[in-house]
């Protein structure tokens, strides 16, 4: 009875072995993964965005492999670049991983990054089945942390010939230049606005709609550039200018409000060259060659001979006050009363030249005097008029300064907010008003009463001569 128990326990351990052995081998080698396959995997990001100062994944997908027979090691890493962690687990099958095995391993690496720019991690040593491999990773694009970064602005140029990336542009005078103001890192626009120019057109032309930057959360980040408006301006007179000044305020990632301007580009603006030969080449001002001549009858209100008549009448008037001797002279109350029956608010007392003339001579006279003083050794004497006379030549520069702008009286109508005939036109101006010449563009003229300006044909003024 002992022999043939003893021969089955020898021949159950037998079938043992062989069944360890069958099962050992098909762990082994039944589904184990070719050297094909196993190179051409690669670690994946595991997020769209990868920000710096945050714990970024990559992870690697393994078919037909358990995870107790996959080893990593990680080698040397680039600058800015930790390992922070590691994790196996198990694959299991579905439609996203092709659903065609049985078990896998999924492997995830978490790194971080200290800097913004484009990296490419060194591959690591991933041990497959006793196997030896070198996996690589993909490519990544490091942005700056959204809880740090800025919203940006940025500009770019519609009109052909104007390169996009140039700090210094050169044109000619009266050339249009078409932009359109781009935000980016927003989450939302609160506001927007822009400085008016001087000494030219500057117009809005599209507003976009900006609601699109946060329709899908302010929370999803976004290296999209949002259009905010398109503009056109028309540099009018040569000489230096920076593009205008467009003002956005945004919101930020982190929930704070920026207020952004865009960066200074600078213009040279040429003389233009004259296409009209109508047109007259003006030394003080490139303004005539933007734009052709505007018809004679461009404001909306028009002038009867009888008010023609009171300005003329005005005119003169003006032109005694203003060079006779205040004195010996009546034009100031005959000037205010005509105004008055005209419906006008009178101006108060224009410059005069005689008046001009004495404060130069006693200006004159007081250096003189005091020259003389301290020559003859006068020097308390000599030292405060010179001081009286200090006072008396500021006084002169100030008042004579007055004597270099130009004024005119109006014949009436509606000034407009361009120098183009078919210009929207402004607040109605009454004839034989008394307006400031600012600037020249042909034949308009840029004009204020107060705080009203606008351009006017050159014909419907009357300049008003010393």
């Amino acid at each position: 009875m002992e022999k043939p128990a003893a021969e089955f326990r020898k021949f159950f351990r037998r079938l043992l072995i062989l069944f360890l052995t069958v099962v050992t081998c098909t762990e082994l080698f039944a589904k184990s993964p070719s050297w094909e396959y196993v190179r051409s995997l690669r670690f994946k990001k595991a997020q769209k965005y990868t920000f710096t100062q945050s714990d970024s994944s990559f992870y690697l997908d393994i078919k037909d492999v358990r995870p107790e027979n996959v080893q990593v090691s990680v080698n040397a890493l680039p600058e800015g670049v930790s390992f922070i962690s590691s994790k196996k687990e198990f694959l299991m099958p579905s439609e996203e991983n092709g659903g065609d095995f049985e078990t896998g391993t999924h492997l995830v690496m978490w790194f971080k990054f200290s800097k913004t720019g484009h990296y490419r991690i060194r591959p690591v040593d991933v041990v497959v089945n006793g196997i030896y491999y070198r996996i690589p990773f993909e490519t990544v694009e490091v942005f700056e942390n959204p809880k740090f970064i800025e919203p940006e602005l940025s500009v770019r140029f519609d009109t052909e010939g104007i390169p996009q990336n140039a700090k210094r542009i050169s044109l000619a005078a009266g050339t249009h230049v078409v932009f359109t103001v781009y935000v980016k890192y927003a989450v939302r626009i609160l506001d927007f606005s822009w400085n008016i120019p001087e000494d030219s057109v500057f117009t809005e032309v599209v507003r976009y709609n900006t609601d699109a930057i946060n329709e899908k959360g302010a929370n999803e980040f976004s290296t999209k550039e949002y259009p905010v408006a398109t503009f056109d301006w028309q540099p009018l007179v040569d000489g230096s200018y920076f593009l205008p000044q467009v003002f956005v305020a945004a919101t930020a990632y982190s929930g704070i409000r920026f207020d952004l301007a865009l960066p200074g580009i600078e213009f040279k603006i040429q003389p233009a060259v004259p296409s009209d030969k109508n047109i007259p080449e003006e030394k003080d001002s490139a303004f005539a060659y933007a734009f052709a001549e505007p018809p004679k009858n461009t404001t909306a209100v028009k002038t009867d001979t009888g008010s023609e008549k009171n300005i003329e009448s005005l005119l003169a008037l003006y032109k005694r006050e203003r060079n006779e001797f205040p004195l010996f002279s009546d034009a100031y109350n005959q000037r205010r009363h005509l105004e008055v029956e005209m419906g006008l608010n009178p101006p108060g007392r224009q410059l005069n030249k005689p008046l001009l003339v004495i404060l130069g001579i006693v200006a004159v006279l007081l250096l003189a005097v005091s020259v003389v003083l301290l020559v003859l050794r006068k020097i308390p004497a000599g030292a405060a008029l010179m001081c009286v006379f200090v006072l008396q030549a500021v006084a002169f520069l100030i008042y004579g300064y007055g004597f270099s702008k130009k004024t005119a009286l109006y014949k009436g109508g509606e000034f407009l907010s361009i120098p183009e005939e078919n210009a929207p036109r402004g607040v109605p101006v009454a004839a034989g008003a008394l307006v400031n010449i600012r600037t020249r563009a042909g034949k308009w003229l840029l004009v204020n009463r107060g705080d009203t300006f606008g351009w006017v044909p050159e014909d419907d003024l009357f300049l008003i001569q010393y």
